[in-house]
């Protein structure tokens, strides 16, 4: 049973590892969606005018364009309502299937609504600079790169857990989106070939996706919400629920919509709707997350959710409640942006200071710790009732047999006391051997460096009779708790053994020391793992115990061929 259940546990980790690099596979599709239009946008030549992303200005006589620079064709508030002789509202109504490719003019023909008028324009097309864009939405782009990067590194601790992946590939869609909607769209983007447009709606879906991931996040983190996130058809409803909410009201709206350009100027409010629902699932989210979270992790959460909560509203009440209501926010998205960097640098602190999304994983640790320590004391009892017990039962018959052939038959009852005393020293042997389980006697008497130091003279002598020369070395070391000494030796002897049964090294040098944590290296001069032998049973204990105590664990091969096995265990203040 126990090789099934490693079995189980190898073939989960394959498949989580599978998953986690189908992920960044995702994650660089979504962010090669945002190149791919960046870079149209630099190369292909187009107009000095922009159709502005913040405000979703198509009316119902065509779309409100932004001029670029101050002595171009376009002035302040003119509505393109064709384009090529081609009205907008043609164009728009046969999105699919595309019109066929062909090549753009050096110059193109608008008809623009201008004080009430309709003006012609005829608009040489050549390269834009786009830095002017680039710089007035650094805000966002600063901000959802810096997520990205939270995100990376939360999914590089591990790769295989569901909402570090969704993390990863929601971050690169809001990356991708942001810089599409950044760069925005151009005028002549409606009739020309490249696919532009197409692109750009693309970057709805994946702004929706972002969302989604972050209410992974918090359904599974620090605290998981099994109701939802340990449910597959849970997590896949909430990244496809959104985007089917998304297609089915912009598709009801296209029935209802007198023209195109209404059906298309509906579509900020339908995604602004979406979006709120989302809102709503992150702070019910949040909220529960808090609440449920020990109280030894209250000081940072509380930091952590005040910046998420500001976040969301600031989106909320400045972005999508105004869009839904007049169909235009207060603020741009860059505005708001730069509102949530202070949540980007707290989850960059958190991430590379505080193991701020290790807290689950500790808490799984703490859950292991309590299940181990149960079965040792189911295993106690079991011994003590099975073992002990009955050893002291037999030697109270074997003092009645004593007190009654005593006077009638001296030898029996000396037969019986010396049997007595045999089954004494057994049981003082046995209570002996389940203190030494408990916590090793020398730990008490000795110190604990005193006691890796007698285990290694213990050890010296390795596999096939060789000699190991095992020194022990340590500085000063403060007050330390018991689970933390029973940790530290039970790390360095575990490791020491290593080094005598299979790495035939001739010296092996443990080092113990303190400096804010206590750090115990074994250090050895054998093979190591050279010869493809992978990390067994007691490597993985050795990382349990480091995981318990909120540690680390790690082995290296260095330069000169030694192989360096390093605890790291945090020392209380």
């Amino acid at each position: 049973m126990a090789q099934a259940q490693s079995t189980g546990a190898v073939r989960t980790a394959g498949r989580g590892r599978t998953g986690g690099w189908l992920a960044a596979a995702a994650s660089g599709a979504l962010l090669g969606v945002g190149l791919a239009f960046a870079v149209l946008r630099i190369a292909l030549p187009s107009e000095p005018a922009r159709i502005s992303s913040d405000v979703w200005p198509w009316t119902a006589q065509g779309v409100e364009v932004v001029p670029l620079g101050v002595a171009g064709p376009f002035h302040e508030g003119d509505v393109v309502t064709a384009v090529a002789d081609t009205t907008v509202a043609v164009r728009l109504g046969s999105l699919w299937p595309p019109s066929p490719l062909r090549p753009m003019p050096d110059r193109l023909s608008f008809d623009v609504l201008r004080a009430g008028k309709v003006v012609h324009l005829d608009v040489a097309l050549g390269p834009q600079p786009v830095g002017g864009l680039v710089a007035a939405g650094l805000p966002l782009l600063g901000y959802t790169l810096v997520q990205m990067l939270v995100a990376v590194l939360a999914w590089l601790r591990r790769l295989g857990e569901g909402w570090r992946r969704g993390f990863l590939v929601g971050s690169a869609a809001n990356v991708a989106s942001a810089l599409i909607w950044e760069l925005g769209l151009r005028p002549s983007d409606i009739v020309r070939p490249e696919p532009m447009l197409p692109l750009f709606l693309l970057a709805a879906p994946m702004h929706l996706l972002f969302w989604s991931s972050v209410v992974h996040v918090l359904v599974s983190w620090p605290r998981r919400w099994e109701a939802v996130a340990g449910r597959r058809w849970a997590v896949v409803a909430l990244y496809a629920a959104p985007q089917a909410a998304l297609l089915a009201g912009v598709s009801a709206l296209g029935v209802v919509s007198p023209s195109p350009l209404d059906w298309v100027g509906s579509w900020s409010r339908v995604l602004a709707v979406v979006i709120l629902g989302l809102i709503g699932l992150v702070l019910a989210a949040l909220a529960r997350a808090y609440l449920r979270t020990p109280a030894g992790h209250d000081a940072w959460l509380r930091v952590v959710a005040a910046a998420c909560l500001s976040v969301a509203l600031a989106v909320g009440v400045l972005t999508v409640v105004p869009t839904i209501l007049t169909g235009h926010p207060l603020l741009g998205r860059s505005v708001v942006a730069a509102l949530a960097l202070p949540l980007a640098v707290v989850l960059i602190v958190g991430v590379l200071r505080s193991r701020l999304f290790e807290v689950d994983v500790l808490l799984a640790s703490r859950r292991r710790l309590v299940v181990a320590r149960e079965e040792e004391r189911r295993r106690i009892r079991r011994e003590l009732h099975d073992g002990i017990g009955p050893m002291l039962a037999a030697m109270t018959l074997k003092v009645d047999l004593a007190r009654d052939v005593l006077r009638s038959d001296p030898d029996a009852a000396d037969r019986a006391l010396e049997g007595l005393k045999r089954d004494t020293q057994a049981s003082v042997a046995e209570i002996r051997r389940l203190t030494r389980e408990l916590r090793p006697p020398a730990l008490d008497e000795l110190g604990v460096v005193e006691a890796i130091r007698q285990r290694a003279q213990e050890l010296s002598t390795g596999a096939a009779g060789e000699r190991v020369e095992i020194s022990v070395a340590a500085g000063p070391l403060p007050a330390l708790d018991a689970a933390v000494e029973v940790a530290a030796y039970r790390i360095a002897a575990e490791a020491m053994a290593n080094v005598v049964r299979h790495s035939h090294a001739r010296h092996c040098q443990v080092r113990v020391s303190a400096n804010g944590a206590l750090v115990v290296e074994v250090d050895d001069d054998g093979v190591g793992f050279a010869d493809g032998r992978g990390a067994g049973v007691g490597m993985t204990s050795m990382r349990e115990r480091c995981s318990e105590l909120g540690g680390s664990l790690s082995v290296e091969r260095t330069a000169d061929g030694r192989t360096v096995v390093r605890a790291v265990l945090p020392v209380a203040p």
